[in-house]
């Protein structure tokens, strides 16, 4: 079946394949931009791959062409938020992204444990208000995840309620991947908020993937967090690999990280564009200036 004609005529919530853009000269491919949804986020895609032909003239203006086309399609059908995720010496890719607009949104890091501390092989820890998460908790993992992000990145690393915890049929078709994934979160009160949150996922049980999440006002409790989810991946490998992504910002969890034992393996850089779309004045004119601010309540002479 031509499932990528059909993919190409369905919108961009119903979407099910990458998007994938070639630019042909005389039947030769010159460059390819592939992309894709960025999560359960419509309005946000990410560029993946960006392959250009060395030996093609000017490849650097082809990829220039190839991404100011997609981002005017996707732009146009209600894409607000392009990412890419670049390695920090690829400096052609950089110069490749912020030619185009791109601009710096941050820094993750990659961080990986080969073995396994000794407090990992202890009884589990017992941590108060530690609980399993629930399809209830959506909403408030997504309040918490928006928590731990700084004011300048919140707009272009926002998530959904699904992204943190997927629908029920998403994992249900996880699970027939061989994909296994637990999520534990921290709820304090009576209101039922969330302070933390741990998961850990794998495919073969032997290489764990964790995902943390602490509010700024319990980072206290980030080694408690992280020394549960490690006792409890060490309860079905003996000797897992285990690693954990942050973000730059989040110095306080880098340094629990390396106390356990933790290692940076690679380091990406996060650029992301903005696409505007300008909208029609409605004709509304003001006779006199309005004033928005004034120190002391007084106008100064200019």
């Amino acid at each position: 079946m031509p499932l990528d004609s059909l993919n190409h005529m369905l919108p961009l919530c119903w979407k099910f394949l990458p998007a994938i853009y070639v630019a042909l000269s005389n039947d030769k491919v010159l460059g390819l931009v592939w992309l894709s949804r960025d999560g359960y986020r419509v309005e946000r895609w990410k560029v993946d791959r960006i392959i250009l032909d060395p030996e093609a003239y000017s490849a650097l203006d082809v990829g220039k062409e190839l991404l100011y086309f997609v981002m005017n399609q996707f732009g146009a059908k209600g894409v607000e938020t392009f990412l890419a995720c670049v390695a920090p010496h690829d400096d052609i890719g950089l110069a490749l992204l912020k030619d185009c607009g791109f601009r710096h949104c941050t820094k993750s890091y990659m961080m990986q444990l080969e073995d396994l501390p000794e407090i990992a092989r202890q009884n589990t820890l017992l941590i108060e208000g530690l609980r399993e998460a629930r399809s209830t908790d959506a909403r408030k993992l997504q309040e918490l995840y928006s928590e731990t992000l700084v004011p300048e990145v919140r707009i272009s690393l926002r998530k959904s309620p699904e992204d943190l915890y997927p629908p029920v049929w998403e994992g249900m078709i996880r699970r027939c991947r061989g994909e296994f994934e637990k999520r534990w979160v921290i709820s304090q009160g009576s209101r039922d908020y969330l302070s933390g949150s741990i998961s850990f996922s794998t495919r073969d049980y032997k290489f764990f993937s964790i995902s943390l999440l602490v509010s700024p006002g319990w980072e206290q409790g980030t080694e408690d967090l992280l020394t549960f989810a490690l006792q409890k991946i060490s309860q079905s490998c003996l000797n897992p690999k285990v690693s954990v992504e942050i973000y730059e910002f989040q110095k306080n969890t880098r340094d629990v990280l390396e106390k356990l034992g933790f290692t940076t393996a690679y380091t990406h850089e996060i650029l992301v564009k903005d696409y505007w779309i300008p909208l029609k004045d409605r004709g509304l004119k003001l006779k006199n200036p309005v004033l928005l601010f004034a120190k002391g309540g007084n106008t100064s002479p200019a």
